[in-house]
């Protein structure tokens, strides 16, 4: 903490435990069922906090009052008198123990903190009101302590009050530090947690639940200093950098871009400074940057958490000096999930929004609170089940990423408001915060907050309203507006399009745009007999089939391929060949790569990815140990080049298509796939001239593999038309197929359905080892001196009879 006295009172809840109660009739009976304890669950203590005042001993307060049995409500300062009032009265505590400057502002308003029952403990230096001086309580006797369970209630803090008076959120041991996401912070990973060597120094609200997780961690961690700033103002901030230099700093995204001019000023004081961290919202990426630049370390990293004081963490990621360059506005509001479940799914059907569509975020954790004190039913609305309402909005992108877009309660549709005004601070270096108003039936409206002078000549003039580049009009870049054409946003004025400009081009050029279109008139032409769809069917939303006809389904695909890839696993080890062509494998090892590790996938569907992706990793080394054999021309080192560039390419098409289609299952490029191998097999085996590496029983457990995957697609997405013309194609494949195949290893003189076949002997091998050796030079010779006379002498009969010299032929 800054040298010299410090400002901020710290203040902690307690309740005396002399007089036990339990909790209003309309918390007390969950809280026993969540907690799984017969523990009685007292009525909370709370402590209020003087305006301005923040300090650690709020933390060590709360940690005193809830070793003795009780349960602090912990109060941030900054609240207004009439939202403490409220969570008072919720609590209804025993004891309130409060700050000098809290019960000065109640005086002077003549508001009344608690009842006159409640006694009141003042922390700090002399206060008017009627409250008892915590040093008169030194001395007396030591309360003894009780601890709790892991599971029973421990602690009650509050949200943020954005939407009303702040919620009171009760955790227990487990659910505030002890489970997954707040206990990964006291692991030693590389990056992202404290070193024994750190200056750790945090400037966060001590009445927060984020204040449990911190404290527990760095008395875990163990750094060489900690640093608890109780005034974040740039002064005293200022200040604290300068004498503690830390090299680990933590704060909230606000208070972070309220430091951006002090990084500006004196860089210097952030040069030791190797990791920061910011939890609970967003942040903007010219905040991350700046820090991150002014940092002196080789690798500095940026931490970011999205979590909410009843569920902590949510999504978080890692930033670097590389991943927020300049002109990405949508860097810093990507994440994966925090080892938490995590859903997308459409705020009024609840169903599950597709990778790329908008939709509220649902999280399922088990750290979630266990209920709101005095108002169970708005906790009970938050919940469908075991998924919590977060009340963000995001959609799913790749690589298992969420994007945070924006609060359900503030979206503007078309736009994400991050987005937006971190694309506005981008272009307005001298603007210290950006706000985006949505008004309904009106364009959007910025409201900005300038630093010295406002607007200067880097700003340029300020926009017109009506301007189509003004800030207020502006769409984020790179972003296009979900339901609305390329460069359209909800908010911004657009001229009529591609036939406006084509019309302004054409009367530029002297031409009339009126006889230009009476040129192309084609009104002789019949009609044509098939119109295109309005919505492409590759985006159609799947049928509700998840019955049990749908599972069956799923087993028969499963199985029959699995015995399909075990026997041609089997066949092609007896016959050493491969069983399942080169270029298939190659094609179908890059499916599963990028459908497995690059592309999100449903649930249920990723898991089946990886299980194939290792079967094809056996297949893969058969294809690297007996493919060569398919193609005699190429060396090893050639035919290796070979397999594996197919690979890259095919996994840079496969992730294309997706994109391109928005096809997160995989469904196009799969069963073209699917198609491809079909025909293979049938080239195969007209190429081999014999049954090697092939069977009629992988023929017939891939066919009804098929099949039943054709019958799925069917009943889920019967619109997919092209899809189901490949089934069809597949199935009229794997019936030539089976007929081949059998009709082959009849015709070796082996039973077709004995499935222990004896290795079959490539054809090619057996002519080239029975073919007759060449004849000898020498022995034919003498053969044809025998079969044919010798010339005649001169002067004979015969030479003479003929007339020549050498014999007749």
């Amino acid at each position: 903490m800054p040298s010299g006295p410090p400002r901020a009172c710290c203040t902690s809840t307690g309740r005396s435990t002399s007089h036990p109660r339990r909790a209003s009739s309309t918390t007390g009976p969950h809280l026993r069922r969540r907690c799984g304890s017969s523990r009685t669950v007292c009525t909370p203590a709370v402590c209020g906090g003087a305006t301005g005042e923040n300090h650690f001993d709020m933390v060590l307060l709360a940690a005193g009052v809830a070793r003795i049995g009780a349960v602090p409500v912990m109060i941030a300062p900054a609240n207004s008198l009439e939202a403490v009032r409220t969570m008072v009265e919720r609590a209804a505590p025993r004891l309130l123990i409060t700050g000098p400057g809290l019960l000065s502002r109640a005086a002077e308003a003549g508001v009344e903190l608690a009842d006159r029952s409640v006694r009141i403990v003042r922390v700090g230096p002399e206060g008017t009101g009627a409250a008892v001086p915590l040093d008169e309580l030194r001395g007396g006797a030591t309360a003894p302590v009780r601890l709790g369970g892991d599971d029973d209630l421990v602690v009650a803090t509050h949200t943020s009050g954005t939407t009303g008076v702040p919620k009171l959120v009760l955790h227990t041991a487990n659910t505030a530090i002890g489970r997954i996401p707040p206990r990964m912070e006291r692991y030693r990973l590389p990056f992202l947690t404290t070193r024994r060597g750190d200056v750790v120094a945090a400037a966060v609200s001590f009445a927060h639940i984020r204040v449990m997780a911190w404290t527990a961690s760095q008395l875990k961690m163990a750094p060489r200093k900690l640093v608890a700033v109780s005034d974040p103002l740039l002064a005293n901030m200022e200040k604290v950098l300068e004498e503690h230099r830390p090299t680990s700093l933590e704060t909230f995204p606000n208070v972070f871009q309220h430091w951006e001019q002090l990084v500006d000023e004196r860089p210097e004081l952030s040069a030791q400074t190797r990791l920061y961290v910011s939890t609970f919202d967003a942040v903007h990426p010219r905040t991350v940057r700046k820090f991150l630049n002014a940092s002196a370390s080789r690798f500095p990293t940026w931490g970011w958490g999205l979590g909410q004081s009843e569920i902590t963490g949510i999504v978080a990621n890692l930033f670097t000096r590389r991943t927020v360059r300049a002109g990405r506005p949508e860097a810093t509001n990507l994440g994966w999930p925090m080892l938490v479940r995590l859903n997308v799914v459409d705020p009024e059907t609840g169903q599950r929004q597709p990778r790329g569509k908008p939709g509220m975020i649902i999280v399922s954790t088990k750290a979630r609170c266990l209920t709101y004190l005095g108002e169970d039913d708005r906790y009970q609305a938050k919940l469908n089940g075991r998924w919590w309402n977060s009340g963000d909005l995001g959609e799913r992108v790749g690589l298992g990423r969420v994007r945070l877009l924006d609060r359900v309660v503030d979206m503007i549709p078309g736009i994400s408001c991050i987005e937006l005004e971190s694309t506005l601070l981008e272009r307005l270096d001298n603007a210290s915060d950006v706000t985006i108003l949505g008004v309904p039936g009106q364009a959007p409206v910025p409201v900005l907050c300038m630093r010295g002078n406002g607007w200067t000549r880097g700003n340029g003039s300020v926009p017109s309203p009506g301007c189509r580049n003004s800030p207020s009009r502006a769409s984020s870049p790179g972003k296009r507006s979900r339901g609305r054409p390329p460069g359209r946003s909800a908010g911004s004025c657009c001229v009529s399009g591609f036939s406006a400009r084509t019309r302004r081009s054409a009367a530029g050029n002297g031409h009339d745009p009126k006889r230009l279109e009476s040129r192309c008139d084609v009104n002789w032409l019949p009609p044509a007999p098939v119109d295109l769809p309005s919505v492409a069917p590759s985006v159609s939303e799947p049928r509700d089939f998840r019955n049990g006809w749908f599972w069956a389904i799923v087993v028969g695909i499963a199985l029959f391929w699995f015995l399909a890839y075990c026997l041609a696993i089997h066949r092609a080890h007896v016959d050493k060949r491969a069983g399942i062509p080169t270029v298939v494998v190659a094609i179908n090892f890059s499916w599963e790569f990028v459908h497995s590790f690059v592309i999100d996938q449903e649930p249920a569907q990723r898991p089946a990815n990886f299980i194939w992706f290792f079967f094809d990793i056996i297949i893969v080394y058969q294809v690297m140990k007996y493919g060569k054999k398919d193609f005699p021309k190429l060396s090893e080192r050639n035919f290796r080049r070979l397999f594996w560039g197919i690979c890259g390419y095919c996994a840079v098409q496969h992730y294309l298509m997706a994109y391109e289609f928005r096809d997160v299952l995989g469904m196009y490029s799969g069963v073209a796939l699917k198609v491809g191998l079909s025909a293979s097999f049938i080239i195969t085996l007209r190429q081999r001239r014999s049954s090697a590496g092939q069977s009629v029983h992988i023929a017939v457990c891939k066919m009804p593999g098929s099949f039943l995957a054709g019958l799925n697609v069917f009943i889920i997405f019967p619109s997919h038309a092209l899809v189901l013309f490949w089934f069809v194609v597949i199935l009229v494949l794997d019936l030539t197929y089976v007929r081949m195949v059998f009709r082959q290893i009849r015709a070796e003189g082996r039973s077709p359905w004995v499935l222990n076949r004896p290795p079959v002997t490539d054809p090619v091998v057996h002519e080239q080892a029975t073919a007759p050796a060449a004849p000898d030079r020498r022995r034919h010779h003498a053969l044809l001196g025998a079969l044919v006379p010798p010339p005649c002498a001169p002067g004979s009969n015969r030479e003479r009879n003929t007339g020549r010299g050498r014999p007749p032929p």
